[in-house]
């Protein structure tokens, strides 16, 4: 059943690109380059996609470039892109853009393998990422550091984070920023 979800979804997400794609190509004998901006998230299917839309449309090349939701928006708003790629909802200011929801994804705290530690409570992640709780022996585990990794600031994934765990960015104790 999870597959087939995922199988559904990965579809309905091509074909939805797809269309968005073929209303952005502009007809002339000159090849056509489709820019696409912004979120790291939504790059490598939009690439995989860009890259089937090429083969099916000779004379057009998709181009995809990173830089987070903000700078997709920003660059669609302003016609730097022909599409921005965002992970996120619109703002309330960014309204006079439309939206097309190709996919949904989930954000997932991640631990090693090997680690003990199967179930985290909100509470332990906020700790965690205030710096509260340093060492995993704090929460039941083996005594080790715990290295916490964070999202650079401009991301749609920073920000879904921090509202979901209703943390502030200045609040947050990075050892790793990526």
């Amino acid at each position: 059943m999870n597959r087939l979800l995922r199988t559904r979804g990965l579809l309905l997400a091509g074909l939805s690109l797809a269309v968005v794609l073929s209303g952005c190509g502009r007809r002339s004998q000159s090849p056509q380059v489709l820019v696409l901006t912004g979120s790291s998230t939504v790059a490598p299917l939009a690439a995989a996609l860009g890259e089937r839309f090429e083969e099916l449309h000779t004379g057009v090349q998709v181009d995809v470039q990173l830089g987070g939701s903000s700078r997709g928006v920003l660059d669609a708003r302003s016609g730097m892109a022909d599409l921005g790629m965002a992970s996120r909802r619109l703002h309330p200011d960014e309204q006079d853009l439309h939206a097309v929801t190709i996919a949904l994804d989930g954000i997932g705290i991640i631990v090693h393998r090997d680690n003990p530690v199967r179930e985290l409570r909100d509470e332990e992640v906020i700790g965690i990422y205030r710096g509260e709780i340093t060492d995993w022996a704090q929460l039941g585990s083996q005594p080790g550091p715990i290295v916490v990794v964070h999202k650079a600031a401009g991301h749609s994934t920073l920000e879904l984070f921090l509202h979901h765990f209703s943390l502030k960015a200045s609040e947050v104790e990075a050892d790793m920023i990526i």
